[in-house]
């Protein structure tokens, strides 16, 4: 009778515990099940990260446009891309005459997407560094400082005929050094992201081939002008790393970028628009690009 209970009673603690264990199967399940959801909440995490830094970019853009409405409120003219020439301005370009308006905030000069790749880059022969769609330019007379480092280039369309370069040399006409002269000022940018410290598209610039280092190993600041140093896939629906480097002609292009415009306000516009914004006085828009 007592080998009989004994046996009762393993009878009913078996099935516990082999229950209590996991078998190979299960346990391989659980993991593929895991994985799953790790594959399904990464992207969605990353493009989570991707909208964060695009709001921190348009957020510095606001600022520092505002900050360029309040030097032309002060000095009656849009900050130049010759500043370089006035001692009192740092000799630090639109980075340097500005310095006093964005203070010691230099963090707007940033953009989260691009950033600051480090003095590293910086040496005797190469002073002048172009950015690309995820990192910041460099910029400066000469080594030793100052140099300045920023994500963010300046319109050289709004600058008056004594201190314009590049393509207002040859067509003063379309500069807009004025506020009255700036018919569309909801659609005419002040600064936006670039890869260069700043910009002078014209209608006929065709879109690069690279979308993220447009300018390319031989850039110099004398050589490649207009739309490639504002032609980046900076933001959008795709990391700027998968941005095309060999893109076909006409196809249709990815990505957006941040802009400030005149009117005070900042917004992201996509990169296939481009052509469509007011970027100088006589711009008659294409769509779609050339």
């Amino acid at each position: 009778m007592k080998l009989l209970v004994n046996q009762h009673k393993n009878s009913r603690l078996s099935p516990f515990w082999r229950a209590v264990g996991f078998t190979l199967i299960e346990l391989l399940v659980v993991i593929a099940i895991i994985a799953i959801l790790a594959a399904m909440l990464l992207p969605a995490l990353a493009n989570a990260k991707r909208q964060s830094q695009r709001v921190n970019c348009i957020n510095n853009l606001k600022q520092l446009t505002v900050a360029g409405i309040m030097y032309y409120d002060d000095m009656k003219k849009w900050v130049g891309p010759t500043n370089v020439t006035d001692p009192s301005l740092s000799s630090g370009d639109w980075m340097g005459a500005m310095l006093s308006y964005y203070g010691k905030a230099q963090k707007v000069l940033i953009c989260p997407t691009a950033p600051d790749p480090g003095t590293n880059v910086v040496t005797a022969s190469t002073i002048n560094v172009r950015g690309n769609a995820d990192t910041a330019w460099y910029w400066g007379l000469g080594v030793p400082p100052p140099y300045y480092c920023s994500s963010y280039g300046i319109n050289k369309w709004l600058a008056d005929s004594t201190s314009c370069l590049g393509n207002g040399t040859a067509h003063p006409e379309m500069l807009m050094p004025k506020e009255s002269s700036v018919d569309k000022p909801s659609l005419t940018p002040v600064f936006l992201d670039a890869a260069w410290i700043n910009f002078d598209p014209k209608e006929q610039d065709a879109p690069p081939k690279s979308l993220y280092d447009p300018l390319g190993a031989s850039f110099t600041p004398s050589t490649t002008e207009g739309m490639p140093r504002v032609c980046i896939m900076r933001h959008g629906d795709k990391p700027p790393k998968q941005a095309p480097s060999n893109r076909q002609h006409g196809t249709l292009l990815p990505g957006a970028n941040n802009f400030g415009f005149v009117d005070g306000h900042a917004d992201l516009v996509k990169l296939q628009n481009f052509w469509r914004i007011n970027w100088h006085l006589a711009w008659k828009g294409q769509d779609p690009p050339p």
